[in-house]
């Protein structure tokens, strides 16, 4: 078994370290081939300014982030990310940061007329997660890693209904 560890950091999460709730029983039937942390965090990161629950564990070769709908402690729909070893290890933090990261990395990368496709699509989406962090400031994207390693970065991206993801 790997051993996991976790920090919260961000506005309006929550750190659950009690026996699972609905939501995170919820998650572990749903995703049965998972060795499940028994600690969750609560907090919006779908940009709804509804709180969703992030649970994690292992397989054996991959990291796997499970989100679910939690609002009103009712599951709802729930998602799954799976990573490769980060820097040759499975046992990754998961922490909370400002969705603004997103922003700086695309408009330092990206000039604001780039006629480069990668650019246009980056900047259409900066443009509505900013539009997303003015209705819902408190929302947050994720990091998870090793300690010591840079790793994954992910933002819900609202118009595809699903994470996006970059490392450095």
């Amino acid at each position: 078994m790997h051993s996991l560890l976790t920090s919260v950091i961000g506005l309006g999460a929550l750190i659950h370290t009690t026996s699972p709730d609905r939501c995170a029983e919820a998650i572990a039937a749903r995703y049965t081939n998972v060795n499940w942390s028994v600690k969750t965090i609560r907090a919006d990161v779908t940009f709804d300014g509804r709180m969703d629950e992030l649970r994690w564990g292992t397989t054996d070769t991959s990291f796997v982030l499970a989100l679910i709908d939690c609002a009103g402690g009712v599951p709802g729909r729930s998602s799954r990310q799976d990573f490769q070893r980060l820097c040759g290890s499975l046992a990754f933090t998961v922490t909370l940061e400002s969705p603004k990261w997103y922003l700086d990395d695309v408009h330092d990368g990206c000039p604001a007329k780039s006629a480069d496709s990668d650019c246009i699509g980056a900047l259409r989406d900066s443009r509505q997660i900013q539009t997303q962090m003015r209705r819902f400031p408190r929302a947050r994207a994720i990091r998870i890693g090793p300690l010591g390693c840079d790793g994954v970065h992910l933002v819900w991206n609202t118009a595809m209904d699903e994470f996006m993801w970059w490392t450095y």
